[in-house]
């Protein structure tokens, strides 16, 4: 007896190891929101929507990239606005600038919330929003979509990975003297001036973002 108990025991433990799970409980409505994402963003989001879809849940998927999914539980919606600025430019040009290349930001984005919500199919999404159970945000350039979330449940998946600004934003407000910041890394240990250097950059992103270029322009087009 303690043989066969011992038997279904390492059946079960093997089952979990190769990463069984057991059915949901109910197929849940799913919204994910990255109107402003790069194609490489967007390859994170579709295998995160192809595993929920995999398992029965219905994700709805706003962006302005052309559909990538033949799954049945899946729907893409495109925008179709054209966001990336000029195309003449490289990502590398534009990073020469002061502020990272972040700069075109505070031209496109308030640009897209000011066109965003005028458009049928997103205004359309935007009026059902409350029947999702969750929505999930693209971190990185989207908080045109935050009034998408008002009141309701979301999450947000950091492509790019860890990004302390938005992470202050959430709580979790991460040390300057060990974690880098957006635009730039250093070699560990950090020297005294690399944490000086650091911690300066973990104070500009934010101000330039939230408090001046970014942020309050786009407030200023959702609320018109």
């Amino acid at each position: 007896m303690n043989v066969i108990i011992l038997c279904l025991l390492a059946v079960v433990l093997a089952r979990n190891t190769n990463g069984g799970l057991p059915p949901p409980e109910r197929s849940y409505k799913i919204l994910m929101l990255l109107p402003a994402a790069s194609k490489s963003h967007k390859n994170v989001f579709m295998a995160f929507s192809e595993a929920l879809a995999d398992r029965g849940h219905k994700v709805v998927i706003l962006s302005g990239l052309p559909q990538s999914s033949k799954h049945s539980n899946i729907l893409e919606i495109n925008h179709e606005m054209p966001y990336m600025g000029d195309s003449s430019k490289s990502v590398f040009e534009k990073g020469k600038s002061a502020t990272g290349g972040l700069g075109t930001f505070a031209i496109t984005l308030p640009a897209m919330a000011r066109q965003m919500y005028k458009i049928p199919s997103v205004k359309q999404l935007y009026e059902k929003r409350k029947e999702f159970d969750l929505i999930i945000v693209n971190h990185m350039f989207n908080e045109i979509a935050y009034p998408f979330v008002h009141e309701l449940p979301f999450i947000t998946v950091a492509t790019p990975g860890m990004d302390p600004r938005q992470s202050a934003v959430l709580g979790n407000i991460l040390n300057p003297s060990y974690v880098p910041n957006l635009l730039g890394s250093y070699p560990h240990p950090l020297s005294l001036l690399q944490r000086i250097k650091n911690t300066f950059m973990h104070i500009v992103i934010p101000f330039f973002w939230r408090h001046w270029a970014v942020v309050p322009l786009i407030q200023k087009e959702v609320k018109h």
